[in-house]
């Protein structure tokens, strides 16, 4: 995942992740086949872990409250999903309800099938 800061000709600026996915090397530095994350500890493993930014804002609600923080308002104004690979879109379901994602009508497709097929996972709650 990128963060990427778009200025226009005006004075406003706009913040844009360029996907929102998981690191596979980093991953695989902690979990492998059998040793996942732990669901009940929500997002803190992936923050703790550095496997997701810790940026104010970005993260769901009720998330940020599972690990002890206050729910912040998002700065970020929105998500491009580029294509639907784990590597990719993984993470988004972390993502503040008030971060619009915008993406190709293959790549949703493609993502919805995954949610309707995938065992769910706080990894895969796309």
């Amino acid at each position: 995942m990128r963060l990427v800061e778009i200025k226009y000709f005006s004075k406003t600026r706009t913040q844009v992740f360029l996907d929102f996915g998981k690191s596979f090397s980093r991953r695989a530095a902690y979990f492998e086949e059998y040793l996942n994350p732990r669901t009940s500890n929500g997002i803190v493993d992936f923050l703790t872990m550095g496997l997701v930014p810790d940026i104010k804002g970005v993260y769901r609600d009720d998330l940020m409250v599972m690990a002890g923080r206050k729910p912040e308002e998002p700065d970020i104004d929105a998500v491009l999903l580029t294509h639907a690979h784990a590597d990719h879109a993984d993470y988004i379901s972390f993502l503040h309800e008030d971060i619009p994602i915008h993406m190709g009508s293959a790549c949703h497709l493609i993502l919805k099938a995954l949610s309707e097929r995938a065992s769910r996972t706080i990894e895969k709650e796309i």
